[in-house]
């Protein structure tokens, strides 16, 4: 019998739409009446994942940048050394946090995606990943109806 390989980032792809919460669910069970705002989160990845063509949202580089910059602080503090294994930058290690200011960071470096439209698509694209990526789930919008972008739709 094989051991089971190592799993990557890549291999993660059923840990990749989960929200921050799920995480957490062992110490801090997810009330049943919250677990849709799991879906919204799900929501702002799949609609970032349309917009790049179908292309993952996530992108390995960003391990890189994150472990770099907690290793440049762990210097300036004095605090402690930073650990630069495979195992901890993993996906599940990944400071979700940082999704949001990514997905904000896409669409506005992003000119093509709006070519002929005017400012209120990227102004909704914008709200819409400021509500869906929110890692507090008391803050996460809990309504897809509540959203500009839905209602243009309708």
């Amino acid at each position: 019998m094989h051991a089971p390989a190592a799993r990557g980032w890549a291999d993660t792809q059923e840990h990749r739409y989960n929200a921050p919460e799920v995480r957490r669910q062992e110490t801090t069970p997810i009330a049943a009446d919250d677990l849709h705002k799991c879906d919204i989160w799900a929501f702002g990845l799949l609609v970032w994942e349309t917009l790049k063509g179908g292309e993952h949202y996530f992108e390995k580089r960003w391990m890189a940048e994150a472990s770099s910059s907690a290793s440049a602080i762990a210097a300036a503090d004095g605090d402690g050394v930073c650990v630069s294994n495979d195992a901890e930058r993993s996906f599940d290690n990944f400071n979700l946090a940082l999704l949001r200011a990514h997905a904000l960071s896409f669409v506005a470096e992003s000119p093509e995606l709006f070519e002929g439209s005017d400012e209120f698509a990227r102004a909704a694209l914008r709200g819409l990943f400021l509500n869906t990526l929110q890692t507090d789930p008391v803050a996460r919008r809990s309504n897809l109806n509540a959203f500009p972008l839905m209602n243009a739709w309708k």
